[in-house]
Formats: C-alpha cells, structure tokens, sequence
C-alpha cells in the first residue's frame, strides 16, 4: 500500500510543480477551476502518511516518540534530500508570505460578462482581462506552493522512509 500511496503523492506532486510553473510563464491562462483536483489530492495524500506515521509510533515508541514529525524522516533519507524538504517547506512559506498580500483585496471572478474583485461574495471594483488573468495566476501560485509541500512529504514518507523502516536500516 506504501508503494501506491507514493505514487500517488508523486503524482500530485509533479502536478503541483507543473501548475506552479505555469504561474510563471506570461500568457499562460491558469485558474483555480482547473487545478482544484489538485487540492483535494494533497490534502488525500497526507492523511494516509499522518495515519501510518501513528501506526509506526506504537510500533516503535522508542524511536517515534513525541510530536516532532522530523523524527519521522530525517534519520531514514540522505541529507540531500532532507535539504531539498527543508528547501521547499522554507519555500512554500515565503510563497505565502507573498501570496497574501496579493490576495487580501479580494478574489477575481466572471460574473454576467463582467471581471471583477469580490470579498466575502460582495464585488469591490471591476477589473481588467489582464488583471484578472494575473490575479488567477497568483491564486494558483499561492495555493500551488502547499500542494507541493504537502505532496513531496508524502511521497518521500512512503517511497524512501517505509522501505527503509521496514527493512530496519538506517539511511543518513
């Protein structure tokens, strides 16, 4: 089961990736609608890593004791790859950090033919094609940037730590 749930997260993690790439690349249209899948799949694959993680903690209470869920990975995956996940979690909170303040104004959506900023289901001003194009982009971008951290923990979790564990080696 570890084998298809990696997968899986690999999965929505190149998919993420790809979505968050194409926030980038002007003249691209990307927009919540055709991604959403994707939040519904990082949230789907980092429940059954959290599930199986309680499993290993009363297994093995010795080694998975506490809360500290870097007791989890860092002792069974190269430094390498603890770089890359440590890289991408500090990542994901500075695309954040920059996702907000964008967004704080209000979303953009088409409604009877017209583009426009709306909070709270209440518009704000009308906007232009372009501002709404962009402002999609950065929707996706700010949401994109989770998807890839909460997929990359699920496929390193079930691809590289549970053969590792299971097979009782240690791999730092």
């Amino acid at each position: 089961m570890a084998k298809f749930w990696g997968m899986f997260s690999l999965t929505v993690l190149i998919l993420s990736l790809i979505s968050h790439v194409l926030t980038f690349i002007p003249g691209v249209s990307i927009s919540m609608s055709m991604v959403w899948a994707l939040h519904l799949g990082a949230m789907l694959v980092f429940a059954p890593m959290v599930f199986s993680m309680q499993r290993l903690k009363k297994k093995q209470p010795e080694k998975f004791s506490g809360h500290d869920i870097r007791k989890y990975f860092f002792p069974y995956i190269s430094r390498r790859l603890s770089a890359v996940c440590t890289g991408v979690f500090v990542y994901a909170l500075i695309n954040f950090a920059l996702f907000i303040p964008r967004m704080l104004s209000g979303s953009p959506e088409y409604i009877n033919g017209h583009y426009e900023l709306r909070s709270h289901g209440n518009s704000k001003k009308l906007i232009s094609k372009d501002e709404f194009d962009q402002l999609q982009k950065y929707l996706v971008r700010g949401f994109s940037g989770h998807w890839i951290f909460l997929s990359l923990l699920p496929t390193v979790y079930f691809l590289k730590v549970i053969p590792v564990v299971n097979s009782g080696r240690n791999n730092s």
